[in-house]
């Protein structure tokens, strides 16, 4: 399957399934990937916007933090310390005030910003030297060239009765099939791996891990499919996003074929 990179370079890449992990994957990987997220308006990285949709998203990036401090103390409500890996601008580590916290972030203009927070934030899993109750990957498994070996390293950093939580495009869900090459989670080459749940249950449990809970994220599917119908040309695409969103919801194509998976998960005794 050939896919465009409509973010930012408008280069085509191929999507093929890895020999190896068996999830499939982007190829070619550019040498140069890092260059692929310099963009203004990449969200990840904390840049500041203008305009109703930016509005939207950072109204819902904090609704959604809150949300997702909350999932984790459904999972382990003992827990002392937090590593998010890819944090960003650090707006998930903040809901933390009251914890050890640290995160990982290769993006120096993301660091930055993380710092001017107080933030500990180093920029590679190999700065990371301690071991964490509770470690986060929201939207992150995805971009890492090095899938097994970086999730080893991961498993060594969560303590014995830690969770792991993991948050991915999912690939089968149904808003990927609705769009095919347009759909927003592809996002070539950025996303270097597109996962469905058997093929990252798999992954997980090939590198010392166990799953202990399974979150359909039914809602992403609205931001994607804003992005999707971008892609594709649409006038309004935030009108045709909502309307798609919620003709899902309500015939309950969301929750069977979720636009994005969260798997919880500990190391294996």
């Amino acid at each position: 399957m050939n896919v465009k990179d409509h973010f930012l370079s408008q280069e085509t890449f191929r999507i093929e399934r890895d020999e190896k992990t068996g999830v499939l994957t982007t190829r070619p990987i550019p040498e140069n990937l890092s260059s692929y997220y310099e963009a203004e308006n990449y969200r990840s990285h904390g840049s500041q916007h203008k305009g109703l949709i930016d509005y939207l998203y950072s109204m819902a990036k904090v609704l959604r933090n809150r949300i997702k401090r909350r999932l984790v103390e459904r999972y382990h409500n003992s827990y002392g310390s937090v590593l998010d890996i890819g944090c960003g601008d650090g707006a998930f580590l903040s809901v933390f005030d009251d914890k050890h916290t640290s995160g990982v972030e290769p993006s120096a203009r993301a660091r930055e910003l993380c710092g001017k927070k107080g933030l500990a934030v180093a920029s590679s899993l190999s700065d990371i030297n301690e071991t964490f109750d509770i470690i986060t990957l929201w939207h992150v498994l995805e971009h890492l060239p090095h899938l097994k070996e970086d999730l080893s390293t991961i498993n060594t950093l969560l303590s014995d009765e830690g969770r792991l939580f993991v948050a991915v495009p999912n690939c089968k869900s149904w808003d990927a099939e609705y769009y095919g090459e347009f759909w927003a989670g592809y996002d070539v080459p950025r996303h270097v791996w597109h996962f469905d749940k058997e093929n990252l249950e798999r992954t997980l449990r090939s590198v010392g891990f166990e799953i202990k809970a399974y979150e359909p994220q039914i809602f992403d599917l609205f931001y994607v499919a804003y992005l999707s119908e971008k892609y594709k040309g649409c006038q309004f695409p935030l009108l045709r996003a909502v309307l798609l969103g919620v003709f899902a919801v309500l015939t309950n194509k969301a929750s069977k074929k979720p636009s994005a998976l969260l798997l919880v998960a500990k190391k294996t005794k």
